[in-house]
């Protein structure tokens, strides 16, 4: 993903013992990659541009968790537990017992705050969200560099 979006191509270094049952597993799922997606992969790797590519990324998704971190830090106050990470394309925050109760009283978990934010509107979508037990991933990548505020996330 760090080339192109759609280039779907990895590689793995494996003992040999292991090597025959990657290979059924890979199988399994599409038999193998696109012999013209390998190539372009290879032609753009020996290019020596990847380097260049890597440094604008992280520039790019850092502008962007910096801007959502702040924001929720900002408009969340005690409701959310905010995990700056050092790489990756998400930002996680953890619901705090603060979070955990709706405006009507009622008991919120990740999911039914996240599906209500999705509901309402504000730009989010479904892809670029995801929920593991008190914790909400923001995607990062989705999220305006210069957007102000935070999501309809922390309206609720």
């Amino acid at each position: 993903k760090v080339v192109a979006p759609g280039l779907r191509l990895g590689w793995m270094v494996l003992p040999a013992a292991l090597h025959r049952p990657a290979v059924l597993l890979k199988q399994g799922m599409d038999l193998h990659t696109g012999t013209l997606t390998q190539l372009a992969a290879a032609h753009y790797l020996e290019s020596g541009r990847l380097a260049g590519r890597l440094t604008l990324l992280r520039g790019y998704y850092r502008e962007r968790r910096d801007a959502l971190r702040d924001a929720l830090q900002t408009q969340a106050g005690d409701l959310l537990q905010i995990n700056t990470p050092g790489g990756g394309m998400f930002l996680w925050a953890r619901l705090t017992e603060a979070a955990a109760t709706g405006k009507g009283g009622e008991a919120l978990s990740a999911t039914d705050l996240l599906t209500r934010a999705l509901a309402q509107g504000d730009g989010m979508r479904a892809d670029c969200a995801l929920t593991v037990r008190s914790y909400c991933g923001l995607l990062l990548c989705l999220w305006p560099a210069r957007r102000p505020g935070a999501p309809v996330l922390l309206t609720l």
